[in-house]
């Protein structure tokens, strides 16, 4: 019990002691005393080599159709000329093929069986015609012997109306006949064109049967091609059309890196700025570049992780095809500025106000004092004071309303 009472007692004295010395001394600001140093901005990056010149792999584009994508060999793998490098799954094209080859001989049985069908047509109308011009035949010889007096008169008129009806009925026969011949021509030129497009289909998919193994064009290293949407790599199970790339043989030797930078860590950044290279599977090596491009958009690596990296270009000073081979990963250290006798604070530790940059200088009375200052070069952590402050001053790293005590 007396235990428990000496603690009560000793942690309330201390309260009062904080409370006491904290009214005498006022608040208390997190701060830095700055001073002029030299200093090199450097930025800290993965990345990997990639190739500047290949040769490029990808479906025929001979073949208006689509491919699933069955097998592919392993990434980096070293192939030799007209090794098989990607297979594709043929069940469908096989398929097709029966497909064709049946339209084929249902077209020809619908066009035997058409032809035969109007020939019995043409026959009728043929048989037609000439019974008609047998009938105007015998109506012609009745009007011709009307002079001679060897039929009556009703026979005559019956005769000429009958090479009336006669005429209108071979015109008739005329027109039907000329009317099926078009329809005739009509009917096969379907039939034929239908059997055209079906043996077209037939051609094609025994071409798309002869690409089913993709075969390498020469010696290399084979590597993926990325996918033309969403990112990542073409992987087996895809679809691909004709004319899709599908991986590449770089050329040994020609190659270059290709750095991701963090978007936040891409401050300063430039072309021309010099890199520090060493690659993962060689660490004992050291590599020297120059930055030779820098987008301004940053982009996700694969699409789906929502990180968002600078993808910049860097040439090497010197290559070693042996070591610098396509998609080996690297460190890259990239040397934004080197600084000499500057005075640099944190970037936490400098404000704005309507886009005017301010600190807050600590002195020897309670309230920190708000002086606006010149900025110059930026890293992504520290920023240079180019006027504005002195060596040996000390300001907060937190504004006034944020401090505590």
């Amino acid at each position: 019990m007396n235990l428990l009472r000496y603690c009560f007692v000793a942690l309330a004295f201390g309260t009062l002691v904080v409370i006491a010395g904290c009214s005498q001394s006022g608040p208390n600001y997190s701060s830095v005393t700055v001073d002029t140093k030299s200093h090199t901005f450097e930025v800290q990056a993965k990345g990997e080599i990639v190739a500047t010149e290949e040769v490029s792999i990808a479906v025929p584009g001979n073949v208006n159709m689509s491919f699933q994508l069955l097998w592919l060999v392993p990434e980096y793998s070293e192939v030799k000329k007209g090794d098989v490098i990607a297979r594709f799954d043929d069940a469908q094209v096989l398929t097709e093929i029966q497909r064709r080859e049946l339209e084929i001989q249902q077209r020809e049985l619908e066009l035997a069986t058409f032809e035969l069908g109007n020939e019995a047509t043409v026959m009728q109308i043929i048989h037609s015609m000439t019974q008609v011009e047998g009938e105007t035949d015998i109506a012609e010889n009745y009007k011709d012997l009307e002079e001679g007096g060897a039929f009556t008169m009703h026979e005559i008129i019956d005769a000429i109306d009958n090479l009336e009806y006669l005429s209108v009925q071979r015109q008739f026969y005329q027109w039907e006949k000329e009317s099926n011949q078009r329809q005739f021509d009509a009917e096969t030129q379907r039939i034929g064109a239908d059997m055209q497009m079906s043996q077209e289909g037939l051609e094609r998919n025994k071409k798309a049967l002869d690409i089913m193994e993709l075969k390498s064009p020469e010696d290399g290293t084979f590597v993926y091609a990325s996918m033309r949407w969403g990112g990542g790599k073409i992987s087996p199970g895809m679809t691909i059309w004709r004319g899709y790339r599908i991986g590449s043989l770089p050329i040994r030797g020609k190659v270059k890196a290709e750095i991701h930078v963090l978007e936040v860590d891409a401050v300063g950044i430039q072309e021309g700025q010099k890199v520090d290279f060493r690659i993962d599977s060689a660490m004992e090596y050291r590599f020297t570049g120059t930055i030779t491009d820098v987008p301004r958009m940053a982009r996700s690596l694969d699409g789906f992780d929502p990180t968002k990296y600078r993808i910049i270009s860097a040439e090497f000073d010197e290559i070693d095809p042996e070591l610098m081979r396509v998609g080996s990963s690297i460190s890259a250290t990239i040397t934004t500025d080197e600084l000499e006798d500057v005075i640099l604070v944190p970037q936490q530790a400098v404000f704005f106000d309507e886009d005017k940059p301010h600190v807050y200088v600590i002195a020897n009375k309670a309230d920190p004092e708000l002086r606006y200052v010149e900025l110059g070069r930026k890293s992504p952590t520290l920023i240079e004071i180019s006027s504005g402050l002195e060596a040996g001053e000390r300001i907060s790293l937190v504004a006034p309303t944020q401090s505590s005590t």
